[in-house]
């Protein structure tokens, strides 16, 4: 995975551009090799530098904000579960858009 997406904030926008660009979604489909797959490593490794931390630095609200830990892990919590959602669904969106030239006409 290029983590110049990651590094420059291109978002979900740019998570499977370069790789349509360069070359590789065609290589990886006339290789015969698992897309799904392909896809899921993406996803975790863009939600790791990204919403993976926010889960982890979601800990320091326990001084700031005089949260108990019961409520610290609750935070931390819907964090984990809710993001991967939103990545997916997100994910779903930037792979339709994909084939898209930027401006009408």
């Amino acid at each position: 995975m290029d983590c110049r997406s990651v590094v420059t904030g291109d978002g979900v926008d740019g998570l499977f551009k370069p790789a349509l660009d360069n070359g590789t979604l065609a290589q990886l489909v006339v290789a015969k090799a698992s897309l799904p797959l392909w896809v899921l490593i993406r996803l975790v490794i863009h939600w790791i530098f990204s919403s993976g931390i926010v889960a982890a630095l979601s800990l320091l609200a326990v001084p700031l904000f005089q949260l108990s830990w019961f409520e610290a892990w609750i935070l931390m919590a819907s964090i984990v579960t809710g993001s991967p959602m939103l990545l997916m669904l997100s994910a779903v969106a930037s792979s339709l858009t994909l084939s898209l030239k930027n401006g009408a006409g």
